[in-house]
């Protein structure tokens, strides 16, 4: 799930910008272990984009949460998406 969060980031900024990208590969790694390894650590979420609306970006941070049953399922996420795209069809 975390990953399908990147990977929407990823999309949503058309791929202008990348991930973490002030950060090293290494630092990324450390930092992510940490965050899943001490109660105590936190990792910062990635920004919310331009182009993307409040209501897809909140099930986006909650991609990121740490405990895994704080994270949104596939199908909650369908549902979200299929939401997010009749409100745009309906503006046209």
């Amino acid at each position: 799930m975390w990953a399908y969060g990147v990977t929407l980031w990823e999309i949503l900024t058309l791929a202008r910008e990348y991930p973490y990208s002030d950060m090293s590969d290494e630092l990324v790694i450390s930092k992510m272990q940490a965050y899943f390894h001490r109660p105590d650590s936190a990792f910062d979420a990635l920004p919310q984009p331009e182009t993307c609306p409040d209501d897809l970006y909140q099930p986006m941070l909650r991609c990121w949460r740490k405990e895994l049953d704080e994270r949104p399922s596939f199908p909650e996420i369908h549902s979200n998406l299929a939401k997010c795209v009749s409100l745009s069809e309906a503006d046209v």
